[in-house]
């Protein structure tokens, strides 16, 4: 679903705008008139919103400035998540970028869900923007649940699921910044629950992987990313895919030779398996994670550093491991236009892995100027909301052709403001 479907969908829900300035607040009332949305409330700090938050009851987004008398934004926003109080939350201040940095963390420490960040007067596109995101996290929820609440399923529940093949995979499309063609996927694992319809992986993998089952889980999931490989291959496409591996799948050093012989049979090459490994997995048994991760390489399999950066000790993973590609985390590339500290995260990252060999993939990319920040700094590869949300297989043939004609359209874009 676009911005706009996602606005229309929100327009009845509610929204509260916390500004000290009268002009400013009067601003963000008007643009969220113009979008259409009715059930808007309004405080002058932080005080005043939590008495208007006791009258009316918890909010779907609060829209909060941070500098204001009596209680600032930023103790309010301590509040909001104390009492859960609302369903999530933009940031619009005119301090500077690093404070904001800070109040982002901030907020997702809390635990409060962060929609972005808004400079002053607001902009109604990205208001819009950022509002469209609200629908979204409400579509994640509803087929996710709690991660501190007691595990939803049962290890049994997860064992039918297992047995009847009920998890399928989702297909999120990585393009060239360059051509525009489609790099490959990265499958992501849903639940195809017979009562509860999708469920979301967040529910239902860290029971499975407390109870060993997240193996059997990886069996299926790479059974059915070869089938798809066979299926690209049918279709004449070198399209790769990616598959994020668990710390335990890791520990397995006889794994390397098992994923070997089964691309062997179905004469695929290992270069066309990406396998995505974030620096806390390789925590828990370094010498065995290690052990497969060469032997992975050995064979002919590329390797990713996912998440690159949020980590402590990023430098030296990359240095011991042969990785070939490199994810930037989403939350260094969402909002980098307008950061100056993000954009040279991001350029300085990218020069270190061009240096190193490595190929640069963006995640999280969800704005147009996002997009032209990473052509104009090299990056190689984007993935994120700006091109495809994650899909059946069945339907990435009918997005490539959608996604070719934008992609013609943001190089056409792209040569006019350079003219």
């Amino acid at each position: 679903m676009d911005s706009l479907g996602n606005l229309e969908s929100l327009k009845g829900h509610t929204i509260l705008v916390v500004e000290d300035n009268d002009f400013q607040r009067s601003v963000a009332l008007q643009v969220l008139q113009s979008l259409g949305i009715k059930d808007i409330h309004q405080a002058a700090d932080g005080l005043q919103a939590l008495k208007v938050l006791e009258q009316f009851g918890k909010v779907d987004v609060v829209i909060c400035d941070l500098d204001m008398p009596g209680m600032d934004g930023i103790q309010f926003l301590g509040e909001l998540a104390k009492n859960k109080l609302a369903g999530a939350v933009i940031v619009a201040s005119a301090m500077e970028a690093s404070l904001i940095r800070t109040v982002e963390d901030l907020v997702q420490e809390h635990g409060l869900k962060l929609l972005g960040t808004l400079a002053k007067p607001l902009a109604k596109k990205k208001l819009q923007d950022l509002l469209g995101r609200f629908t979204d996290l409400e579509t994640e929820e509803s087929t996710s649940f709690p991660q501190d609440a007691k595990a939803p399923w049962t290890v049994k529940e997860l064992d039918d699921a297992l047995s009847r093949k009920e998890f399928t995979l989702y297909h999120q499309p990585k393009v060239s910044m360059a051509t525009g063609e489609l790099e490959a996927t990265e499958v992501l694992c849903r639940w195809q629950h017979p009562e509860h319809g999708l469920v979301m992986p967040d529910s239902f993998i860290p029971l499975m992987e407390e109870s060993g089952q997240i193996e059997a889980l990886t069996e299926q999931v790479i059974e059915k990313a070869l089938v798809a490989l066979c299926d690209f291959k049918t279709k004449g496409m070198t399209t790769k895919i990616g598959i994020n591996l668990s710390a335990i799948t890791l520990n397995d050093t006889s794994m390397p030779d098992r994923l070997f012989k089964q691309l062997s049979a179905l004469k695929l090459s290992p270069e066309l398996l990406m396998l995505e490994i974030t620096e806390s997995s390789l925590i828990d048994q370094p010498a065995k994670s290690l052990e497969t991760l060469a032997r992975l390489k050995m064979k002919g399999f590329m390797l990713s550093i996912d998440d690159f950066g949020t980590g402590y000790s990023s430098m030296k993973q990359l240095n011991r491991i042969p990785f070939s590609e490199l994810k930037i985390d989403r939350s260094f590339v969402d909002g980098a236009s307008e950061d100056k500290t993000r954009k040279a995260i991001i350029d300085a990252n990218i020069g270190l892995a061009h240096t190193l060999g490595m190929r640069v993939v963006a995640e999280g990319v969800e704005q147009v100027a996002d997009w032209h920040l990473l052509n104009e700094l090299g990056c190689d590869i984007v993935q994120g909301y700006f091109v495809a949300r994650p899909m059946p297989i069945s339907e990435l043939s009918d997005w490539l052709s959608d996604w070719q004609q934008r992609f013609e359209q943001l190089n056409d874009s792209q040569q006019s403001a350079c003219e």
